[in-house]
């Protein structure tokens, strides 16, 4: 996926919506500005310009967070874990 060569190489994604498109760019270690207000969104875009080497370790960050909190395995047993609850409040 072209995608996958791009998002390393970006200074910042802002993120007005979340959704699987920021699960992808957070699975790219890029750098995500997401949507509050329009001061606060160019504040955000400002610091990871001025500061690549920042943005490129918040990317990363993101990055192993979204490992653990996308892990297949992880998010099938808390499906389970909620199914099995929901069943047994009846």
């Amino acid at each position: 996926m072209w995608t996958s060569h791009l998002l390393p190489a970006v200074a910042a994604v802002v993120a007005p919506l979340a959704g699987w498109a920021l699960a992808e760019v957070a699975l790219g270690a890029a750098p995500v500005v997401a949507y509050k207000d329009h001061v606060g969104l160019a504040d955000g875009l400002e610091t990871f310009i001025n500061n690549p080497d920042y943005g490129r370790r918040v990317g990363v960050a993101l990055r192993d967070r979204a490992l653990r909190v996308l892990n297949l395995e992880h998010v099938d047993e808390e499906q389970l874990l909620m199914y099995r609850e929901l069943l047994a409040s009846k």
